[in-house]
C-alpha cells in the first residue's frame, strides 16, 4: 500500500480526500467498503486539496448510482479472469511429452530427452 501524504475527512466523517506520496498532485477519493477494504475513485479533476472536497459529495453520489445500478442487475459486471495455474509437476509433464513428440520427429537425440528427464525430475523431487 503506498504511503498517503496528505488526508482530509469528508462527508462527515464517512469518506475522505487523499493524496499519495508517490504523486501528490493526484487526488483521490476514497470510502470504506465495509469489508475492511475501501473503494476509491481518482479525482481527475482536482488540482487542490479544497477541489477534491467539493468534488467529494458527486462522487459520492455518482458511487452509489453505480452501486444500486448492479445490485438491481441493470448493468453487469464482468467478473475477474484469474488464469489457471499449472502445478510445477504438470508443466513438467507438458514439456517433456513436447520433448518426447521432438524425439520421435528425430529433432533431438533421446539421450537429450534422457538428460532432461533426470534433471527436472531430479530437481522436482
Amino acid at each position: 500500500m503506498p504511503k498517503i501524504a496528505e488526508r482530509r475527512n469528508v462527508l462527515d466523517g464517512r469518506a475522505e480526500v487523499i493524496t499519495y506520496s508517490r504523486d501528490e498532485s493526484a487526488w483521490y477519493y476514497r470510502e470504506p467498503d465495509g469489508s475492511g477494504g475501501y473503494r476509491q475513485r481518482r479525482l481527475k479533476e482536482a488540482l487542490s486539496e479544497a477541489d477534491a472536497v467539493a468534488m467529494a459529495m458527486d462522487v459520492w453520489s455518482e458511487m452509489r448510482t453505480t452501486q444500486q445500478l448492479i445490485t438491481s442487475g441493470q448493468v453487469q459486471v464482468k467478473p475477474n479472469r484469474h488464469t489457471k495455474k499449472a502445478t510445477v509437476h504438470a508443466s513438467i509433464d507438458a514439456f517433456l511429452s513436447e520433448e518426447r513428440r521432438r524425439v520421435d520427429a528425430e529433432i533431438i537425440s533421446k539421450a537429450s530427452l534422457t538428460s532432461k528427464e533426470f534433471k527436472l525430475r531430479h530437481v522436482y523431487e
